[in-house]
């Protein structure tokens, strides 16, 4: 395997764990305010699910990313694992 592949994947890995950090962060918010009226309620409930989907949909394009690498490291560990099997039977 290759370092940068091992080094993508460790950084993807972090990030994918700050971004569920940061969604669990969002969605465990209050967001109710009594005293205010419902359509400033309405659009503050609007901005915090806007919020959480962008979180989400960074959170997928990196899952994305984290899955190419590691598509990568398969396609890499059984080529070599191919070469292998054809030097033996050469033997």
């Amino acid at each position: 395997m290759k370092d940068n592949n091992a080094q993508q994947i460790l950084e993807l890995r972090r990030k994918i764990e700050q971004i569920q950090k940061e969604i669990t962060k969002l969605d465990g918010q209050k967001l109710t305010i009594p005293e205010l009226i419902n359509s400033t309620n309405t659009l503050r409930m609007n901005e915090h699910l806007t919020k959480i989907n962008d979180k989400k949909s960074e959170l997928l394009r990196t899952y994305q990313q984290y899955t190419d690498v590691l598509k990568e490291v398969i396609v890499t560990i059984i080529k070599k694992q191919n070469e292998i099997i054809k030097i033996r039977e050469n033997e």
